[in-house]
């Protein structure tokens, strides 16, 4: 506890209990978090009765202790602009990504290679509207709010950073997002700070499934997962995060290769009962439409699949229960825009 200076992080608030909860929390059959099993930290740095510029150190002070611990993410649902003495507030060109003492921090715990992730705020529907700090952090993971349905949730903080940066980088579900409530009770709540954690459980994932990535690497490739990626915004940056393209990234599946001249790659090939391709479109050719088609040699269709239009130059689409099919070769074809792409497949 950074701010009673003792190691009793209980009782102060609830809060910090909601948050850890859409990480950690797992009740078999009614809620379970986005990593449950992995090791926690509990560090108070917030003191709840005031807003004072001395949080902001005790968050540094925070950090440098995890650092010292060898721990490899650090979350936070909090953010500063405004203080109980004014004479302490910043201004939204405070937001550079230089100025907030928590962000300079920020930026070093980045540096020494821990993965910061950083809720933006709620302040997307009241006359600050932007990020808070450390959400202007250059080297950290910022992430804002949209509801159930994907769309942008009014109180989500804004970008950009005062001096243009992409934020908030990515979005998670912080409207009526599951928690862990008063009195033992599983409830709902909104804000940033329910999003923020939800997304940092599944960085961890990531990042368990890929240790040798850099912390940098790893939210370089969640951006480029993003829904928007190929067009971020101020609201939600790069979009919501496609986790399962992401790992299809890091993992190698000709993603890395692909251009004009190899659009498509289908994986595993040979398969078994289910396939996964790997489909890149260039900017000025994104379509309205995908067809996944899956044909014999004698050109029957045996399944096909459309999909709607989709932000991302980067698309995966699946075909699954493929277990019934003769052991033979088949052809994969995807058609956009016209134009058709084959590839020969084996079942086994």
């Amino acid at each position: 506890d950074f701010v009673d200076n003792d190691t009793t992080v209980w009782g102060g608030a609830t809060h910090g209990m909601m948050v850890l909860s859409t990480i950690g929390a797992n009740i078999p059959g009614e809620f379970v978090g986005t990593a449950p099993k992995a090791n926690f930290w509990l560090l108070r740095t917030e003191d709840d009765g005031s807003e004072n510029i001395i949080e902001e150190f005790n968050w540094v002070c925070a950090v440098e202790f995890a650092d010292s611990i060898g721990v490899d993410i650090v979350h936070s649902s909090l953010g500063y602009s405004d203080f109980d003495d004014d004479e302490q507030d910043y201004e939204y060109e405070d937001m550079d990504g230089n100025t907030a003492i928590s962000t300079i921090g920020s930026d070093i715990a980045a540096s020494k290679g821990i993965l910061v992730t950083t809720s933006a705020g709620n302040s997307g529907d009241d006359a600050w509207k932007y990020i808070t700090a450390p959400a202007d952090a250059d080297s950290n993971l910022t992430i804002g709010a949209v509801n159930y349905r994907g769309n942008y949730t009014y109180f989500s903080s804004r970008g950009p950073s005062y001096d243009g940066r992409v934020k908030p980088d990515v979005v998670g579900k912080g409207q009526n997002t599951t928690v862990q409530g008063r009195s033992g009770l599983v409830s709902t709540s909104d804000g940033t700070s329910f999003s923020g954690p939800v997304v940092a459980g599944l960085v961890a994932c990531l990042w368990q499934a890929f240790p040798d990535m850099t912390n940098m690497q790893i939210i370089d490739v969640i951006r480029k997962s993003g829904s928007i990626a190929r067009k971020p915004d101020d609201k939600i940056g790069y979009g919501i995060p496609d986790f399962n393209l992401a790992y299809l990234f890091l993992k190698g599946y000709g993603f890395q290769n692909m251009d004009n001249n190899n659009r498509m790659n289908v994986f595993p090939n040979p398969f078994d009962e289910n396939i996964s391709i790997g489909f890149y479109t260039p900017e000025e050719e994104l379509p309205s439409n995908y067809n996944v088609t899956l044909f014999d040699l004698t050109g029957k269709s045996i399944t096909s699949i459309s999909y709607e239009e989709r932000a991302n130059n980067y698309n995966v689409f699946n075909l699954s229960e493929l277990n019934t099919l003769e052991t033979g070769i088949y052809i994969l074809q995807v058609s956009a825009n016209n134009a058709t792409y084959s590839q020969r497949i084996l079942k086994l």
